[in-house]
């Protein structure tokens, strides 16, 4: 079920990306990756970090790779976090978008593609602005049902320049992803 829920969470994240593909421009800040070690993630470019509470496993960029793949030239999965007793987990990715594409309409983009996707269902909750770390992020949770699970996710979303950023969190309730979420730190 565990290896389900990531690989279900992967495909949920490539859909998004599919959908609103773009060409990279230049923009400032320039973009950098965050690096992940075993105690935590941390991104110099957006000013964050993720340390882990004592029961999440931190996944090396080898173990990502394997699991969701090098992102398909476009986007970059950062980071993979995953409590060892629940599964819940959290994805990192930053992808490069179109001139011009806002948060709502990676949002919109993201719902078409869940909704006209043959065999899931999604139902959406409202979009909502959060902070993150002292970051303005979008959210929206959702829940998906393919092949008889169901799912429950929440995206995260935050545009700085040409790039997307997005957080997925899979968590049984949302008292958990509460606690996922309170592991980012300012940098």
């Amino acid at each position: 079920m565990k290896k389900f829920a990531l690989l279900l969470a992967a495909c949920m994240i490539f859909m998004c990306c599919a959908a609103s593909c773009g060409v990279q421009n230049i923009s400032v800040p320039e973009y950098t990756p965050g690096v992940c070690t075993e105690n935590e993630y941390s991104s110099d470019w957006l000013g964050i970090k993720f340390v882990p509470s004592e029961d999440m496993y931190l996944s090396t960029a080898a173990e990502i790779e394997e699991l969701l793949g090098d992102g398909e030239g476009t986007t970059v999965y950062e980071m993979l976090a995953t409590d060892v007793k629940t599964n819940d987990s959290v994805i990192v990715m930053v992808e490069t978008v179109e001139d011009g594409l806002t948060v709502s309409d990676y949002v919109d983009a993201l719902k078409m593609q869940m909704s006209s996707s043959e065999g899931i269902t999604a139902q959406f909750g409202k979009v909502e602005p959060v902070r993150i770390a002292g970051q303005k992020f979008t959210r929206i949770g959702y829940t998906i049902v393919y092949g008889g699970y169901g799912i429950d996710q929440t995206m995260y979303f935050l545009k700085r320049g040409d790039r997307m950023v997005s957080i997925c969190v899979t968590a049984n309730d949302r008292s958990v992803e509460d606690a996922i979420m309170s592991c980012f730190k300012a940098k």
